[in-house]
């Protein structure tokens, strides 16, 4: 299980691809709201905000979903 400081860093202003980069158990959830784009070139620049806005899905939602599938572990 990864520390709970680190779960509750994830946030809206948090950057994609280090998200990704550091929870790896993240990508089931972004693929599963269709917010992994293999051709999209922005995400490396993208926050978590700006990838849920340009998808449709709800922050508050996806945010949880996140941090409840980095606290599961991968």
């Amino acid at each position: 299980m990864k520390d709970h400081e680190a779960i509750e860093g994830i946030s809206a202003a948090s950057r994609v691809w280090e998200l990704l980069r550091e929870h790896p158990e993240a990508r089931q959830v972004l693929a599963r709201r269709g917010m992994m784009c293999p051709s999209c070139k922005g995400m490396e620049n993208e926050t978590l905000k700006h990838a849920a806005c340009n998808h449709g899905v709800p922050l508050p939602a996806l945010l949880d979903e996140l941090k409840a599938a980095i606290k599961s572990g991968p």
